[in-house]
């Protein structure tokens, strides 16, 4: 799945869902937000719906659900912090954008934030749902 990490094509994105959230509502008033059509419609961001996918295939390839070579490209931290939960992994090193919001390092990014009691939660289904509550709460 395409994710984005330019402003430019982010906002063309949501814009799709945005529109949607106009025929969806049957409600074309320029002066209506369409974000809270979205959130009228309980509809969760693409942005988030693209986060809690990243992590949820992770959470598969860590319960080896999916073939991702997690165990080869990514290393787990040695010691707990307490701004990381204990199923974290090392940061990977980057130089340029396209590596850097690429699929391994900003899922990590946001995997080591993940509160200890999601990052636990064994069943993907159990765990997208906890990480779209926990990602509509920080907004």
């Amino acid at each position: 799945a395409w994710d984005p990490y330019c402003k430019e094509h982010i906002h063309k994105l949501e814009s799709v869902q945005k529109r949607a959230a106009r025929f969806v509502s049957n409600n074309y008033d320029t002066y209506t937000s369409t974000t809270k059509l979205v959130t009228d419609l309980g509809w969760d961001t693409l942005k988030d719906r693209r986060t809690a996918s990243r992590l949820t295939l992770l959470q598969k390839a860590r319960h080896s659900k999916a073939a991702l070579p997690v165990k080869t490209l990514l290393t787990p931290t040695l010691r707990q912090s307490r701004h990381f939960n204990s199923n974290s992994y090392k940061p990977l090193a980057f130089h340029k954008d396209c590596y850097k919001y690429s699929y391994f390092p900003q899922t990590v990014r946001d995997w080591n934030i993940l509160p200890q009691e999601i990052s636990d939660t064994a069943e993907p289904t159990k765990f997208n749902a906890a990480v779209l509550q926990h990602l509509r709460k920080q907004h």
